[in-house]
C-alpha cells in the first residue's frame, strides 16, 4: 500500500508474517475443535485466498464483516457516497463474491459501515484484545 511504503517493518514491535494467508490457516488449524471468528475489516482479498488455498477450512470459520450500508447514499467521513456497498466491496468485488458464497460455518454477519467507523474499544475489553495470544 502506498500509504505504508515508508513504514519500517523491522521497527515494528509485533509479529510480521510474510504470508498472511498462511498465518491465518495456521491459526485456524491451531484451534482444534474450536470455531474461529474471522473479522474482516478491509477488502475480502485474504478471505478469498484462504478459501482457494485451503479448501474446506471455511467449515471451521465464522465471518464478521465490516461493510455494506443500511443507509442509502451514506456520506462516509472520508468522502465516499454509496448506496449499498462500501469500499471493502468495491476494491475487490470478486473477493467479496467469494466471501459471500463460501460455505462458512455460519452465514457471514455484517456490521454496516455506519456502525463501525466510530467504534472505540477501551478498558478491560481493550486489554483483553491487546494481550490475547490469538
Amino acid at each position: 500500500f502506498g500509504w505504508a511504503a515508508d513504514f519500517d517493518l523491522a521497527a515494528y514491535p509485533g509479529g510480521v508474517h510474510q504470508d498472511g494467508v498462511k498465518a491465518m490457516q495456521e491459526t485456524i488449524d491451531s484451534c482444534t475443535g474450536e470455531l474461529v471468528t474471522l473479522i474482516e475489516i478491509g477488502p475480502h482479498t485474504n478471505a478469498k485466498s484462504l478459501l482457494e488455498r485451503f479448501p474446506g477450512i471455511e467449515r471451521r470459520v465464522r465471518v464478521v464483516v465490516m461493510g455494506g450500508s443500511i443507509v442509502p447514499g451514506i456520506h462516509l467521513p472520508w468522502g465516499h457516497v454509496t448506496p449499498v456497498n462500501t469500499t471493502n466491496e468495491k476494491v475487490d468485488p470478486a473477493a467479496a463474491r467469494a466471501m459471500l458464497h463460501a460455505r462458512w460455518s455460519q452465514m457471514p454477519q455484517f456490521a454496516p459501515i455506519a456502525t463501525t467507523y466510530q467504534v472505540a474499544i477501551r478498558g478491560a475489553l481493550w486489554q483483553a484484545l491487546r494481550t490475547s495470544s490469538r
